[in-house]
């Protein structure tokens, strides 16, 4: 990675904070405001190098960043240790339980800095006097319970591995079959007919990383919310131009609706492409982002987003980045490419 260090036309801080994300130089309309510097520096990441020459080309640049995120050979290798581990400690209560991926490592979409998604299906008849000790072979492994949640039926434990991947662990255990594997089967196959999505959604998914607005469980936007959120973009251009959109018009249009046009409190938002008003969905009245997804759409996937706001300066703050980026002006010495601009994370 090269550790050329300059200070940004476009600085993100990295807060919660809507008025610290958008700084007021890229929001002013003035040319002059709008390239003033600010105090703190930036290192460019490592994802440059992989873009070489497609710099400044905002198709390649998207590319470039999606490749570099891509789970490399050790990532995928601590995850298969974990799953193993799971499997292992399955074994000791239930003779027919299989463990399987779900989320982002099912379809496709895991970065290297995605949690370990695993469900197990066929725990038996009742999950009440073994889950417990099912837990504690896995801490006997080294791994750290987080919290648990515990019905007959169903249970999920939420684990750490601090001495190995340093990622947490979400593990569903079911005694019949998930769902949540049908959900990933046909996430799958809906990014196989719109490839432009998964990159954009790794661009996306750095940011709010960076910003610190992804945590749903701290009022952030989740990683499979955000996910319906290009997929409704995608759906979108295609059919007001009838062909599927490239990566860079894809990326622009998602940051320019979602930063500044879109009424979130007055629609409901589909994987399709539909804005439903908000009036004629029976649920979520009060939410302050109604989005859902491609199986259940009376169900809200971005309930308890609660800084939508900050979210949405983010957004509003990367589309003015981009439009304003110009290689050749001064301002941007050290910055040869347009995502260079904001995102700050290696």
């Amino acid at each position: 990675m090269s550790q050329t260090t300059t200070s940004s036309p476009y600085d993100m801080n990295h807060t919660d904070e809507a008025s610290s994300l958008v700084g007021s130089s890229c929001m002013s309309n003035s040319d002059e405001e709008g390239r003033a510097h600010s105090q703190s520096s930036m290192v460019l990441p490592g994802w440059h190098v992989t873009v070489g020459a497609g710099c400044g080309d905002l198709e390649k640049e998207i590319e470039g960043v999606a490749g570099y995120l891509s789970l490399g050979g050790e990532d995928a290798c601590s995850r298969n240790v974990v799953r193993s581990n799971v499997q292992m400690c399955c074994g000791y209560f239930w003779a027919s339980a299989v463990v399987k991926k779900y989320g982002s490592a099912a379809y496709g979409t895991a970065v290297p800095s995605s949690d370990i998604d695993l469900v197990v299906e066929d725990c038996g008849d009742n999950l009440t006097t073994t889950f417990y000790p099912f837990c504690m072979e896995l801490e006997a492994l080294g791994y750290v319970r987080i919290g648990e949640a515990l019905t007959p039926t169903d249970a999920f434990i939420k684990l750490a591995d601090p001495a190995r991947s340093r990622l947490d662990i979400n593990i569903t255990l079911t005694t019949g079959r998930s769902p949540s594997r049908l959900v990933a089967l046909r996430v799958a196959k809906m990014l196989d007919a719109a490839p432009s999505v998964s990159p954009v959604y790794k661009v996306l998914r750095t940011l709010l990383t960076q910003c610190k607005l992804k945590d749903a469980t701290k009022g952030g936007l989740s990683s499979y919310a955000l996910l319906m959120m290009v997929f409704h973009m995608e759906a979108r251009l295609r059919a007001s131009c009838g062909s599927a959109p490239g990566r860079a018009e894809l990326l622009t249009a998602f940051l320019e609706y979602f930063g500044s046009e879109c009424e979130f409190k007055k629609v409901v938002l589909t994987p399709w492409g539909n804005a439903v008003p908000r009036k004629e969905h029976s649920e979520g009245a009060d939410d302050p982002i109604f989005v859902t997804d491609f199986t259940t759409p009376s169900f809200n996937v971005t309930a308890g987003t609660t800084k939508i706001n900050q979210v949405r300066s983010m957004f509003k703050y990367c589309a003015l980045a981009i439009d304003k980026w110009d290689g050749s002006h001064p301002d941007y010495e050290g910055f040869p490419s347009i995502l260079s601009t904001f995102i700050t994370t290696d």
